[in-house]
């Protein structure tokens, strides 16, 4: 299907008529994807796109100071302790940290409610004899300050709170860290601070990107229960996050990279610091280029559409989504979140609306090559026929063998000086309704009216293997019996004249197909067989004679013709040889009932 300029009939007009159609859905669905971008109805969905760039990503590796010390179930099993541990137990691990020198020691455990006084003393104490502890709370008082060890005021103690709140998208899945919570930075950016000594600045977002390295098990790891025990020097300059790992004690979460499986609390810090450290690397694209990528894929259809075919753009269209979504995980490597589905979902809409658009003005198109081939085929063919156009609804160039008429209205010039317009147009238009209705009722192709001359075809377009018996059979009714009832409705009319008509026949090859420019387009048959058969007709007022019929007619008449006679033969201009031809009438030979079409010969 192509909507182009060579549309029959009326095409420049149908084809601007399609641009602007096409257009308008362009803008129209671009107008919806806005409203759909601006009102985030796709969120969850592509957020979710986050996910599985995440996922083709692979794992990347994280900064070498990161390391978790985990709660796990092989600590549970080793220290045989009751949950939550003594507070003297955390104690005894910072001050085993803190002999190497690290550069945070991250304690994702709220230490907010009071136990027993030694335990927390214990805590406090070895907390204030640190100097790199990063303290978890979730809830903060008006003033900032925090219920860390009762509300103690931290930074007498040389410790820091953060915020251990995230911010869980739908279904509670965990993709961005807030940069802070009520005003308390959350524990990655504080961490962050305390671990590089300079202050982590927001992008400006109210939640950044995680730039997770992998899924669970991606960050170094080892078992609280095992941490006291390692080597000196092992946690130099390193930034050890502290927390529960075991799905017993429901510090578990869902995130970008966990893939049905889930992320301990500490693990989920340490990817949240670590981005943090890198001063949140992954950042969404600017607003300008999102609706600008928006607009552009929403309009790309309804620009191709003039220039390729439905066809040519569905292919230009899944090459370009399968480009985008490429370009979407090469920027994502990068570390630009570029938006997915907004613009696809643009392009998509667009695609189907163009692709409807197109199909109705097809339709429209081929009804007016209905109705364009319908005057000149009988109408229960034309659907034949049309199954024979190509993409631009027009019939190619073939050659045929078939029969050529021409049929002429003589005297009409004369009543045309002498009678009015409406008399004039009346019969006129009588005479070719008769005309053509005797050629259609033969199976025959009206090809042309000019002034008060018809040109038909038999045997073109659609090959008729009895064209020269449909033609003969045609020419004889016109004759015999469809001019005088034109006259008789002539005289109906009040009107004197009475007419008689010319018809030439001639077989042969014709080639035959539409020609014409973009504004105008029609079918024509051409070859020998035409000129002849207009010759023949021209001749038929000398020659006294209501029809002239070529001998190549009778050579295609295997059974010959009744009621046929021999006219003699035709000097035609154009040909060397005179041309034998016959006529309808009493003589020798019909009376014997039979021409055979031997008498050509």
């Amino acid at each position: 299907m192509r909507l182009r300029r060579r549309l029959l009939g009326g095409a420049p007009a149908l084809d601007r008529t399609f641009a602007r159609l096409a257009l308008l859905v362009g803008v129209a669905i671009v107008a919806l994807s806005l409203g759909a971008w601006f009102g985030d109805v796709f969120e969850d969905a592509e957020l979710a796109t986050v996910d599985t760039r995440f996922h083709l990503r692979g794992e990347t590796s994280p900064p070498a100071e990161l390391l978790v010390v985990a709660i796990d179930d092989v600590t549970l099993q080793e220290l045989d302790l009751q949950w939550p541990f003594p507070r003297s137990v955390h104690a005894e691990l910072i001050e085993r940290i803190d002999r190497d020198d690290p550069a945070a020691i991250v304690y994702d455990i709220q230490f907010t409610e009071p136990t027993d006084p030694l335990e927390d003393n214990a805590l406090i104490e070895a907390v204030a004899a640190a100097d790199s502890v990063v303290l978890a709370t979730t809830e903060v008082a008006e003033d900032g300050s925090t219920d860390v060890f009762g509300g103690l005021p931290l930074d007498e103690l040389g410790a820091r709170a953060g915020s251990a709140l995230f911010a869980p998208d739908a279904g509670g899945v965990i993709r961005r860290v807030p940069y802070e919570v009520d005003g308390l930075p959350t524990l990655a950016v504080v961490s962050a601070d305390v671990a590089t000594g300079e202050s982590v600045s927001s992008s400006g977002s109210e939640r950044e990107w995680i730039a997770f390295h992998g899924g669970p098990g991606s960050i170094p790891t080892i078992s609280f229960s095992r941490a006291i025990a390692q080597a000196d020097r092992f946690y130099e300059n390193r930034i050890v996050v502290i927390g529960a790992s075991a799905p017993t004690l429901k510090d578990i979460h869902t995130t970008s990279t966990t893939s049905g499986e889930f992320m301990s609390g500490p693990e989920l810090e340490a990817h949240a610091i670590s981005t943090a450290l890198r001063r949140f690397p992954l950042r969404s694209s600017p607003v300008p280029v999102d609706l600008a990528l928006l607009i552009v894929l929403g309009l790309v259809p309804a620009l191709l559409a003039r220039r390729v075919s439905i066809g040519s753009l569905l292919a230009i269209v899944a090459g370009l989504t399968v480009a985008y979504l490429v370009a979407v995980q090469l920027a994502f490597n990068a570390d630009v979140v570029l938006p997915v589905l907004y613009p696809l979902v643009a392009l998509a809409l667009a695609t189907l609306g163009t692709v409807v658009v197109a199909a109705a003005m097809f339709s429209i198109a081929r009804e007016r090559a209905r109705d364009l081939f319908a005057r000149f085929v009988p109408r229960e063919v034309v659907d034949e026929v049309l199954a024979r156009t190509d993409d631009d609804l027009r019939l190619g160039g073939v050659a045929l063998d078939g029969t050529a008429m021409f049929v002429d209205l003589r005297s009409f010039t004369l009543f045309v000086e002498t009678n009015d317009a409406e008399d004039v147009l009346a019969v006129l238009n009588r005479y070719l309704e008769t005309v053509s209705a005797a050629v259609h009722a033969h199976g025959g192709t009206v090809v042309s009216y000019q002034g008060d001359g018809v040109m038909a075809v038999f045997g073109a377009p659609l090959p008729q293997p009895d064209h020269a018996e449909r033609a003969v059979a045609c020419a004889q009714r016109l004759v015999e019996a469809d001019l005088p009832a034109f006259n008789v409705w002539v005289g109906s009319r009040g009107l004197t004249e009475r007419f008689s008509i010319g018809v030439g026949l001639s077989s042969g090859r014709l080639r035959s197909g539409n020609v014409g420019s973009a504004d105008r387009v029609e079918y024509a048959a051409i070859g020998d067989a035409t000129n002849t058969a207009a010759r023949l007709q021209a001749r038929t007022r000398e020659a006294g004679v209501p029809a002239l019929i070529a001998a190549s007619v009778l050579e295609r008449l295997p059974h010959g013709v009744s009621g046929l006679v021999d006219a003699g033969e035709h000097a035609v201009a154009g040909k060397k040889e005179p041309i034998r031809a016959y006529t309808f009438g009493a003589s020798e030979a019909s009376a014997r009932g039979v021409v055979p079409s031997t008498l050509a010969e």
